[in-house]
């Protein structure tokens, strides 16, 4: 069996997992990119089988490419992501609304490659990627309108083997690490999750430093952790694979900087001020070079601090499964109302910082991507090393 086929019965397993826990599912809608069909038509049949209506469709690279270019961002969001229509009813490709009880999203967006051939078709370059940026941008809107619609929300995230290969990884390892980080024990997802919480429980004021030259502070602002626990019992929306623990900074409290990558061989540099973004740079041949980006133009601000929980996730940047890496945390842009904060923007990206010191009032939670319970319990650091004012 190759990788694509064991991914596709895990992840058929991972949801049906869920949607037990969450009781019968009368009505779902199943949508995503067409690479993950095999995992996608397994997620069909299984809700099928259980006596479930069941839409889908699934998009290709270039479709949405072209409908990008010809229909604008927020059609093709709708085309694609279903929209809330009211108390579990959702439109679904401009149609009339349905009656959704879940729906499963395999969200991709297109790869290097594939905008580079068409933009000698579709035009420049620039344009593309600001287009997608957008189309990502309505494509969270719908998805958070969801949630206000009482509809449980599964975002797949399986990788492509053209992705894999454009970041210098081997398929059939990736597929492995994935299987394993689907199939992860959510209780001990759940045990990590509350350890995080526990440590930082009355605390003030957070420092992140790492080698490559990230440091980011920011204060708590008086806000609750949340959970990636894979339960659908309480959780609104369940990321496969899952497992962070997360929380909204005090708005207008970041400042410093926050070092990511190298994503397709470069490291990108995160500058913030007063708890927004400033500006965005990309080093290259030595030296850093400021780049356009949404979430600068849009002034966005910093929403999330992010620690990563599942041990047999790894920091690929086939997507979101980087953020759930026991020994990174992430910070988040955009908006945060939809996880308890008071930023409503429908914005949101998160930006991954691997082997991090992070330390709280005088006490390391993690030093160089190790949790203080893997080594000498909660180190005090001298008050020399202590944030200002602490």
């Amino acid at each position: 069996m190759n990788g694509t086929s064991r991914l596709a019965g895990c992840a058929r397993a991972a949801v049906e997992g869920l949607c037990r826990r969450a009781g019968r599912v009368e009505r779902a809608r199943i949508s995503g990119n067409v690479f993950g069909h095999e995992c996608l038509d397994a997620v069909h049949s299984d809700f099928a089988s259980k006596g479930a209506r069941v839409s889908s469709s699934y998009w290709s690279d270039t479709q949405l490419l072209g409908m990008l270019m010809s229909e604008g961002p927020q059609r093709t969001a709708d085309r694609f992501i279903p929209r809330a229509a009211g108390k579990r009813l959702a439109f679904v490709g401009g149609s009339a609304p349905e009656r959704m009880d879940v729906a499963v999203v395999l969200f991709s967006s297109p790869h290097t490659r594939s905008i580079e051939s068409l933009a000698g078709i579709l035009g420049d370059f620039r344009k593309e990627a600001a287009l997608l940026q957008e189309f990502s941008v309505k494509s969270s809107s719908n998805l958070h309108g969801l949630r206000e619609s009482g509809i449980k929300i599964i975002l797949l995230d399986l990788p492509s083997e053209a992705k894999a290969g454009e970041l210098g990884l081997d398929f059939d390892e990736v597929a492995a690490t994935y299987e394993s980080a689907i199939s992860a024990s959510t209780a001990n997802i759940a045990q990590r999750n509350r350890e995080a919480a526990r440590f930082f429980k009355g605390k003030t004021r957070v420092r992140v430093t790492c080698k490559r030259g990230t440091d980011m502070s920011f204060n708590f602002g008086g806000y609750s952790f949340r959970f990636e626990d894979l339960d659908f019992r309480k959780d609104w929306m369940a990321q496969v694979p899952g497992g962070e623990a997360f929380v909204p900074p005090a708005r207008g409290s970041g400042e410093g900087t926050v070092i990511t990558g190298p994503l397709f061989g470069k490291l990108y540099r995160l500058s913030f001020g007063h708890g927004r973004i400033l500006f965005l740079e990309s080093l290259e041949s030595g030296k850093w070079r400021k780049k356009s980006n949404l979430l600068v133009e849009k002034k966005q601000e910093l929403a999330e601090f992010g620690i990563g929980t599942n041990l047999f996730a790894r920091p690929y940047y086939t997507g979101p499964i980087f953020e759930k890496t026991l020994g990174t945390v992430h910070f988040g842009v955009g908006g945060n109302a939809f996880f308890g904060g008071p930023i409503k923007s429908r914005m949101h990206r998160d930006f991954l910082v691997k082997k991090p010191t992070v330390e709280s009032d005088g006490e390391i939670f993690m030093k160089a991507g190790k949790w203080t319970s893997m080594i000498a319990g909660n180190r005090r650091l001298p008050r020399s090393e202590r944030l200002a004012g602490q």
